[in-house]
Order: C-alpha cells, then sequence, then structure tokens
C-alpha cells in the first residue's frame, strides 16, 4: 500500500455494499489473466437503452 486513505483522494464518498446501487455479481467468467466478463443482478429500476453506457467500479 502507499499509505494513502482512497476516501481522502476524492470529493465523493466511496462505493459500499450497503450503498444501494450495489449489485450482487452473478457470474465471472475469465478468458485470459487480463481479460474477464461478469453478470450481475439488473434492478427492475435500472433501465438501459442502445447507444447508452455505465461506468462500473470493482
Amino acid at each position: 500500500m502507499n499509505g494513502i486513505n482512497p476516501s481522502s483522494v476524492h470529493d465523493f464518498p466511496l462505493v459500499t455494499a450497503e450503498t444501494s446501487d450495489a449489485v450482487r455479481v452473478l457470474d465471472v467468467h475469465h478468458w485470459t489473466d487480463r481479460l474477464f466478463s461478469f453478470s450481475v443482478e439488473r434492478p427492475p429500476s435500472f433501465r438501459f437503452r442502445s447507444g447508452e453506457f455505465v461506468m462500473i467500479g470493482l
């Protein structure tokens, strides 16, 4: 570790598992040691249209 507290680097709070935006990971597939794909639950309130993107934090 570099001794920096991650929450002090940003002006916004870090997402935790208790955050309402957190979702459960259903499946992870490792294609190579550096490439993977995963599936997550989609809450009914989350709508996604063609051309949109979602930013995730891992």
